[in-house]
């Protein structure tokens, strides 16, 4: 929890994608658990769209902040 919640907080893409990696890591090695597949998150918007998040972490967000503004 604490390495994801430093990834979080992160200043950088790559010191994010480290902890996030090393928590992977420690969830695979300490969970009965094996991982079969982990899909890449890929967003694509025009420039007449906002509200998505920056960095989406996880596949979370609310759809109440997302507009479509006038052209």
């Amino acid at each position: 929890m604490e390495l994801i919640a430093s990834a979080e907080a992160s200043g950088s893409e790559a010191e994010r994608d480290e902890k996030l990696t090393q928590a992977n890591r420690l969830i695979a090695e300490d969970a009965a658990s094996g991982w079969l597949y982990l899909y890449p998150q890929i967003v694509v918007s025009t420039a007449s769209v906002s509200g998505y998040p920056v960095n989406g972490l996880n596949s979370q967000f609310f759809a109440y902040d997302i507009v479509k503004q006038a052209q």
